[in-house]
């Protein structure tokens, strides 16, 4: 029985001697172990686990970012579109008029007609406008007098510098002389340009008026429907359907973190218990999950943009060369990219703190770990 007494003693003994010395190694280490956060990081963040979560993520936001960047490119054409049209209707006018009226709005441009096509005529600065939207002379060149085509344009009619185009506005015909065909890998490809010079115009009246009090007794006019109202409302739309399908992909992501989080802190036991003996404080452990969420989103955001843009030009690409479409070109602005990254790190990060917050007790303790 004594003896059974003084083994039962020893072993007390010998585990309060361990306790004391683990205690001084955690206050030793605490003492003279700094806290690097990059190096506490790097060891979590190299793990097998990672890739994964950063594919994950990453196929989630190329989604978006396809879907943004053809959106993008679809309210852009809208968005230019509108500015053609106004509320209230417009008229074109071919001659040289004075008007006498201050109420009329000029501005430059109208709808023409070559062959059975009904397209643009912009009457305007050609130099600024080559250089705004960076447009490329494909033949010919530009000239003080000269009037273009576009690209699109030039190929359905088989147009070529130096062709005489005759254009049709009602009644009247006109003939211009094409010096050079432009392309702007957009609308304007299928637009007939002049310079600020030609008589056409295209107008709006701010106040109703009567057309023959202002404009000379000769002139050809010809009424455009209005579709300012019609474009702007699929604008709305399409904006709508934008944000609810970011709003989906948010949640998704979020709803992906936090999950991956709780695996992932049952999966690093080791290594966040080792840095929690070695001294990291319960906040720093905790700041060092939620880094490792937000670097972790942050890659698979960047992976995603690269993985969607490019998806969606490579396919506009394929279609094109097969005539399926003619001026589709999805774009992403820096603006939406930005926007799209940090969205992405601020739902993976409150995915991360979700999860963290609703961690089972007993293993909260086994971590040391609170927020």
């Amino acid at each position: 029985m004594l003896r059974i007494i003084v083994s039962q003693l020893s072993t007390i003994l010998q585990n309060s001697l361990l306790n004391c010395s683990a205690s001084r190694m955690r206050k030793k280490a605490r003492v003279s172990l700094p806290d690097n956060t990059f190096l506490n990081l790097f060891l979590i963040l190299f793990r097998e686990q990672t890739f994964p979560k950063i594919i994950q993520i990453a196929l989630l936001v190329s989604l978006l970012a396809s879907t943004y960047s053809i959106i993008g490119f679809l309210r852009w054409e809208i968005s230019y579109a509108s500015s053609l049209v106004a509320e209230g209707g417009r008229e074109i006018i071919v001659e040289e008029y004075a008007f006498d009226c201050g109420n009329a709005l000029e501005i430059h441009g109208g709808y023409v007609k070559i062959g059975n096509t009904s397209t643009w005529l912009l009457a305007t600065d050609v130099d600024r406008l080559v250089k705004a939207y960076r447009a490329k002379i494909v033949k010919g060149k530009l000239e003080s007098n000269g009037s273009y085509v576009g690209f699109l344009l030039s190929k359905e009619y088989s147009i070529q510098p130096g062709s005489r185009l005759l254009v049709k506005l009602d009644e009247r015909e006109i003939y211009l002389n094409i010096t050079a065909i432009l392309r702007f890998n957009g609308p304007l490809d299928y637009a007939i340009i002049v310079p600020e010079d030609y008589s056409i115009r295209e107008f709006s009246w701010l106040e109703p008026e009567s057309l023959e009090a202002c404009a000379p007794s000769s002139y050809s006019t010809i009424k455009t429907k209005n579709v300012y109202g019609f474009l702007k409302s699929v604008d709305t739309e399409l904006l709508n359907l934008l944000n609810m399908w970011a709003f989906t992909v948010f949640i998704l992501i979020a709803a992906l973190s936090y999950v991956l989080t709780a695996r992932n802190v049952r999966e690093y036991s080791f290594e966040l218990n080792l840095l929690r003996a070695l001294g990291l404080s319960k906040k720093k452990l905790t700041a060092l999950i939620l880094s490792y969420a937000a670097v972790s989103s942050t890659l698979g955001a960047l992976a995603g943009l690269a993985i969607g843009v490019t998806t969606a030009q490579i396919l506009a690409s394929i279609l094109k060369w097969l005539n399926i479409i003619s001026v589709l070109s999805p774009f992403l602005t820096p603006v939406e990219a930005l926007k799209l990254i940090v969205l992405t790190v601020i739902s993976s990060t409150a995915g991360a703190a979700t999860s963290l917050l609703q961690l089972d007790t007993r293993h909260i303790d086994q971590l040391w770990l609170t927020i």
